[in-house]
């Protein structure tokens, strides 16, 4: 483990390259409408930006990921907040967010998209298509679509999902084409993806029937099409895979989050051992070797102390107490704390800490 680093440390700090693990299976986006949406860029449209526009002008509505990067990126923080809690119960907030702030950053997303190969599947202007896709920002947002993309057809069974409302199951005009028709997404599949070097493939290969094989390779080809371009290849990851022509029903708000979570649970969750572990936010606070003496003894009778000046000053002369930190040296805080009555009396005394709150809280108590 790397030597453990202050909480105030956290914010600036970047996780290196993730480790080599397992990922679990990348559950597909059975909707081909929605498909499509999740992988676009908005280059791909070339139209001009109007960020102050609530509503899509009639006839004018851009179809690109943006809008479900943005509830993806709500699903998948709510995910990772709950997992938190629920493996580490004892992580106070402040550690709990900067570590969830790790995992769902875009450093991280990014890894996974190209790990999971959803950056090859990228659409974007031709002219602006490979710069798009080394883009860290586009990569995560990819990976933030692909969730929603998950959350709307599963939602959906593989009804054409309307983003901003559900779709009514009985309004022809709403519905996606026949799946088995229409080129769409590779269907759900039930093997774990490897991240090494060696081809993955389902465990129930020899179980395939000679139709899912077909389809399989239909799906495939339609998909590798020249004429598609600039969509890229798929990775080798998402092609090797069995066909399921498994009939996905419509499911309710809380049975789609539990589809996503049941992918998204197990993936964030190496991570986040791994993390915290780097972190150091996991191991009780190291005693600093520099304290001096009667300082520990010292700061735990000035707990609270400022508050308590706060409101005594407040009440008594109608005005807060004034403070002052300066660097007193190498990680050491000088605080002046100074109270001045209606009078124009004052009173002043400083302390000096390793922290600025610990000598607040000091010069105060004095």
């Amino acid at each position: 483990m790397s030597a453990r680093m202050e909480p105030e440390s956290l914010n600036n700090f970047v996780l290196p390259e993730l480790p080599i693990f397992n990922l679990p299976v990348l559950p597909m986006i059975t909707d081909p409408k929605l498909y499509e949406i999740a992988i676009t860029h908005s280059s791909t449209h070339g139209l001009p930006r109007r960020t102050r526009e609530l509503d899509s002008v009639e006839g004018n509505l851009v179809e690109d990921y943006e809008k479900l990067e943005h509830v993806g990126d709500g699903l998948l923080g709510a995910v990772v907040t709950v997992l938190l809690h629920d493996i580490y119960p004892e992580l106070r907030q402040g550690p709990a967010t900067m570590l969830k702030g790790h995992l769902v950053c875009n450093a991280t997303l990014a890894q996974l998209a190209d790990r999971y190969g959803i950056t090859e599947l990228l659409i974007a202007a031709p002219s602006a298509l490979y710069v798009t896709r080394a883009q860290q920002k586009t990569r995560g947002s990819l990976f933030e679509s692909w969730i929603a993309g998950v959350f709307f057809s599963s939602l959906n069974g593989h009804e054409m999902c309307n983003i901003d409302a559900h779709v009514k199951q009985d309004d022809p005009s709403l519905k996606g084409g026949d799946p088995t028709t229409e080129a769409g997404p590779p269907c759900h599949h039930e093997e774990q993806v490897s991240t090494g070097d060696t081809d993955t493939t389902s465990d129930n290969d020899d179980d395939t029937s000679d139709d899912d094989a077909a389809l399989a390779a239909l799906i495939a080809l339609k998909l590798l099409n020249p004429q598609d371009e600039p969509r890229m290849e798929l990775s080798s990851n998402l092609l090797q895979q069995t066909a399921s022509t498994t009939v996905i029903t419509p499911k309710t708000e809380g049975e789609a989050y539990e589809h996503i979570n049941t992918w998204l649970r197990p993936l964030f969750t190496p991570i986040a051992h791994w993390a915290l572990e780097l972190d150091g936010l996991d191991q009780p606070p190291a005693p600093r070797s520099d304290m001096k003496e009667g300082w520990i003894k010292e700061d735990e009778i000035a707990a609270g102390a400022k508050g308590a000046l706060h409101i005594y000053t407040v009440n008594k002369f109608g005005q807060e107490p004034v403070y002052t930190t300066v660097r007193a040296g190498p990680g050491i805080w000088k605080t002046g704390c100074l109270v001045r009555d209606k009078a124009g009396q004052e009173w002043f005394d400083e302390a000096e800490r390793h922290t600025k709150k610990s000598s607040s809280a000091v010069a105060a108590y004095k």
